[in-house]
């Protein structure tokens, strides 16, 4: 399962949520409107579930 993520920054302005894989662990916890932490770059931040699927569609295009 994907979590679609929009990250809560207030430095820069963002077009468009980040996907993210769900770990099994937490699949059960995660739903629209859960607040979770990400990484994006080097650091970990907060952001808001926007949806969730059983895939992303950014097939190919991950981020390190």
């Amino acid at each position: 399962m994907y979590a679609a993520v929009f990250p809560l920054l207030s430095a820069r302005a963002l077009e468009e949520p980040f996907d993210y894989l769900v770990p099994d662990e937490f699949a059960h916890a995660v739903s629209r409107g859960s607040v979770v932490a990400v990484r994006l770059g080097a650091q970990t931040v907060l952001g808001v579930v926007l949806a969730l699927s059983p895939a992303s569609a950014h097939t190919g295009r991950h981020l390190s």
